[in-house]
């Protein structure tokens, strides 16, 4: 339990960075509130990641925790290249050094969005890993966005979290959904990969 707890620390302080690590570029293109909010119900609209991951073997998470983007569901551990595909163009795209796999790390940036995804292989395909929240033109399936507060979070999600100082996570079917706090207020949204 101890090294549970140990565990789910060190990956709270991890993706704590993530909120940090690069501003999406300014001249992004705004999303409605309504567009990212309507998710798409697995029962009834099974994913295109899901009957990719049944093709492949690969494991894709279609029942965590789902970002919906201009009706476009985006699950964790989902091939970058099909989101892209179905996304468009990125605003802005860089790559980086990774520090959890081999080779680098793509990151597309979306108005408001700032998708990550990486390679276990230099040879694998790029699969998402996370997804950050930059800024309240954006919200979570359940209608949060950043400006919101605590109570806001526990109202839509409850209160069975992880927590470290100013930093809630959520987690479902090894996805998290992460909410970096400053006092009450809700200053970033990050759904996370877990045990990458």
């Amino acid at each position: 339990m101890k090294l549970a707890k140990t565990m789910l620390a060190i990956s709270l302080l991890l993706f704590s960075a993530g909120c940090e690590s690069a501003a999406p570029p300014e001249d992004g293109i705004a999303v409605s509130r309504e567009s990212s909010a309507a998710a798409p119900n697995p029962d009834t609209e099974p994913a295109a990641a899901e009957t990719e991951a049944a093709e492949t073997g690969e494991t894709t998470h279609e029942n965590g925790f789902a970002f919906v983007y201009n009706g476009e569901a985006i699950y964790m551990g989902e091939y970058i290249d099909g989101v892209v595909e179905r996304l468009g163009p990125a605003l802005d795209y860089i790559e980086s050094e990774s520090c959890t796999s081999a080779g680098t790390m793509k990151t597309y940036y979306y108005g408001g969005v700032e998708i990550s995804a990486y390679a276990k292989t230099e040879t694998d395909e790029y699969r998402i890993f996370s997804i950050i929240l930059a800024d309240d033109s954006v919200t979570t399936a359940e209608g949060l966005y950043i400006g919101h507060t605590q109570s806001d979070m526990v109202a839509a999600y409850g209160t069975d979290y992880q927590s470290l100082p100013g930093v809630f996570q959520y987690t479902k079917n090894g996805t998290g959904l992460k909410f970096d706090l400053e006092g009450e207020e809700i200053i970033c949204i990050t759904y996370t990969l877990l045990n990458i």
